[in-house]
């Protein structure tokens, strides 16, 4: 397997080739006007499918309410239209050329779904302020769905999720 570094939101990302879907960069994604997408789909360590969103801010969880409501619903947004996109191309209803065919062989029936924003700058009480809030926000969608669960990591403690990230080097 051929692993592959990308750059989001000013850091570098370690993925294995083969299980990395980038909905942002696929041509056919996007031509489809008003569907949000997140970052990252991988499939990691064989027993999770990741969906990850990067942000370099957000609202503080002891800051406005209404500004840090606003961002998750748009980063629920973002995981919702990236996990049907996903589950079009695995039906076959859509195609995309980006998608690695190592994915269409997943079995989802069994495989947890995880939403995992990055932010990357948050301090671990930040983060654990604001995953309470999203998965609060994400509990309906794990009720009709079932196996999905929302993570809110930083840089440091990414990790622990299986993402491999680093700050680029200065040349």
């Amino acid at each position: 397997m051929a692993a592959i570094d990308c750059t989001e939101s000013g850091l570098v990302f370690r993925f294995e080739e083969s299980e990395l879907f980038r909905p942002e960069l696929d041509p056919a994604v996007e031509k489809l006007q008003g569907v949000k997408r997140c970052d990252f789909i991988t499939y990691h360590n064989s027993r999770y499918l990741h969906f990850i969103e990067v942000q370099n801010s957000a609202p503080s969880p002891a800051g406005d309410k209404d500004a840090l409501k606003k961002e998750l619903d748009e980063c629920l947004e973002k995981f919702m239209h990236s996990l049907l996109l996903f589950l079009s191309h695995y039906c076959k209803r859509r195609v995309f050329s980006t998608f690695p065919s190592g994915m269409n062989a997943l079995k989802l029936a069994a495989l947890p779904i995880r939403f995992i924003l990055l932010l990357p700058e948050f301090d671990k009480e930040g983060c654990s302020q604001i995953q309470n809030k999203l998965q609060l926000q994400t509990v309906r969608v794990h009720r009709a769905f079932g196996k999905i669960e929302a993570f809110v990591v930083n840089k440091e403690n990414a990790h622990k999720k299986g993402i491999h990230v680093s700050v680029p080097s200065a040349h």
